[in-house]
């Protein structure tokens, strides 16, 4: 895969959808799903954990477009922080709504506020309310179909969700090294946020007792109206907060029109259509991914404390193919894609703005995107990217571990 192109498009990447995005528990951290698009190849890297909602939820259907008052809480009745986690878990395909957020990045002290209609389990609805850049764009998804409206071009893009197919072993995998690496614990009073009752709940790192996650969960829903995501170090990094939410709210079919798609509306340029990719992405089993690229590929069972999960190979008519494999410690979830290089003699060309760096005793480049960290760098056969939520350190360090044999689980 051309780096260039690859990381041209990670720097161009539409986060936005993230920051505004309400899936729970974690969804920026859990949910957030970059579409990279390079010559030739649409590849849609999960930077983080897909939650246990987005698996077999189901669909739509026409005649549920009045919304329900919430329901009571199907909790103990003295619930534990695990009970609390494992409710948010399903809360976006229980609950509609419609409701304010504001996703603040910490790094760059960038903030977006949406307006966000929720129909579930998967309609959703968000306008773009600031910045004034982003002012008057909406996205429109009905787990099918996406349309996008920009409103500086006037165009209206539709295409079509590619669904993300975890492997049978992942959600266990994953919960189970939730567990292993994290603590979680609820205050022992509840507390009241955007007027509603909520349960605060913490997840802690057990390696160095420093707060991983924060969120203040609806104690009637499960729905996570507030989340904070701390680095390593403790260093606040992405805070996404409700300043209101509504339960009642009457939604109809119109809620979720795309602008300018109904006749006769004038101002609206026609709907364009997305191309699909040319792409093939195939999921291949774990222990069968040492095995591909010819042979080349390097794809340990696990790098500290995270774990492989899912592995899957990406075909393109004329071009090389790229494995992607998925790591996740629990909480967070780190992508790596390998390609065999095309030419060994020089090192592989890297856009401008990615700074060179250490990693181990070889020369890398990093760049940043909003809260996500990407390296890059080669090995005598494959070239590597790694892309996840993680501090520069820690993803200098997983770089590095990445071909440490001490360091590996075969």
């Amino acid at each position: 895969m051309n780096l260039r192109t690859r990381q041209s498009a990670v720097n161009q990447a539409k986060v936005e959808q993230h920051g505004a995005s309400s899936e729970a528990p974690f969804d920026l951290l859990t949910n957030a799903v970059w579409t990279v698009r390079t010559t030739g190849l649409l590849l849609t890297v999960l930077t983080v954990i897909a939650p246990i909602s987005s698996i077999g939820a189901p669909r739509y259907q026409p005649h549920a477009l009045v919304v329900a008052p919430p329901k009571k809480p199907a909790l103990p009745q003295t619930p534990s922080a695990v009970d609390v986690y494992n409710r948010s878990l399903m809360a976006e395909a229980r609950y509609s709504y419609r409701g304010h957020q504001i996703t603040t990045y910490w790094r760059t002290g960038r903030a977006i506020r949406v307006l966000i209609t929720h129909l579930a389990p998967n309609w959703r609805r968000i306008e773009y309310l600031a910045p004034d850049r982003l002012r008057g764009n909406v996205l429109i998804s009905d787990g099918h179909q996406e349309w996008r409206y920009d409103a500086s071009s006037n165009w209206l893009h539709r295409h079509t969700v590619a669904a993300d197919k975890p492997s049978p072993q992942d959600m266990p995998v994953k919960y189970s090294q939730l567990r292993a690496n994290y603590d979680l614990a609820f205050l022992p009073k509840s507390q009241d946020f955007a007027d509603r009752k909520t349960f605060v709940l913490t997840i802690t790192r057990k390696s160095n007792h420093v707060l991983a996650r924060k969120m203040w969960i609806d104690a009637a829903t499960g729905l996570v109206l507030k989340r904070e995501a701390y680095s390593e170090t403790g260093k606040m990094n992405v805070t996404v907060a409700f300043s209101d939410i509504d339960y009642h709210a009457k939604l109809t079919r119109a809620t979720f029109a795309p602008p300018g798609s109904q006749a006769n509306q004038s101002g609206i340029k026609k709907v364009k259509d997305v191309k699909e990719p040319d792409h093939v992405e195939q999921t291949v089993p774990v222990k069968a991914a040492a095995g591909m690229l010819g042979g080349e590929a390097f794809a340990p069972r696990g790098v500290d404390e995270f774990r492989l999960t899912s592995a899957a190979i990406v075909s393109r008519p004329g071009k090389k193919p790229v494995l992607h494999l998925r790591y996740t410690d629990g909480l967070v979830l780190v992508s790596v894609f390998e390609q065999t290089r095309t030419q060994t003699k020089r090192p592989t060309r890297v856009p401008s703005t990615m700074k060179p760096v250490a990693i181990g005793k070889t020369t890398g480049h990093l760049a940043h995107h909003a809260s996500v960290v990407t390296v890059n760098w080669d090995t005598p056969t494959l070239n590597m990217t790694m892309i996840g939520e993680v501090s520069d350190a820690r993803m200098l360090d997983l770089a590095a571990d990445f071909g440490n044999p001490a360091k590996i689980h075969r």
